[in-house]
């Protein structure tokens, strides 16, 4: 019993886990803070709060994994997608040295710097979008 004649409701593993899912913060706060803070959820079911907390832990951690993914192929793009590998993993899209788009077969190119590398330029398809190949602005 507390000061105020409350009963004071302690928190099972599985609801602890689930307040740190849903309240990052909390893994810097004491144990009684997340306590405190189950009076205020002790008339609600914990079954919903669970499963809502594990969604939204599960949102986080897909966003993250996909934003670590892009950052890691971003890096690996310019080692991988270069114009002599595009002619060669793509010899009917070349002609006297001009590539078409592997997509839609145009030959209008678009050239921009890249946003997760601004030493290098991507060239990409003027219709459909595609990225091509991605090179160095002197060997252009």
């Amino acid at each position: 019993m507390t000061d105020e004649g409350l009963p004071v409701p302690t928190l099972s593993l599985s609801q602890r886990i689930a307040l740190v899912g849903v309240f990052g913060a909390a893994l810097a706060m004491p144990l009684w803070v997340l306590e405190r803070f189950a009076l205020a959820l002790q008339f609600a079911p914990t079954t919903p709060l669970t499963v809502l907390a594990t969604g939204v832990g599960l949102v986080q951690a897909t966003l993250l994994c996909r934003a670590l993914a892009r950052r890691m192929r971003a890096r690996k793009l310019p080692l991988l997608a270069t114009y002599a590998w595009y002619v060669k993993s793509f010899p009917g899209h070349v002609n006297n040295g001009q590539v078409s788009c592997r997509f839609c077969g145009s030959h209008k190119k678009a050239v921009r710097s890249l946003p997760e590398d601004v030493r290098m330029r991507g060239h990409s398809c003027g219709s459909c979008g595609a990225l091509l190949y991605v090179a160095s602005p002197g060997s252009d």
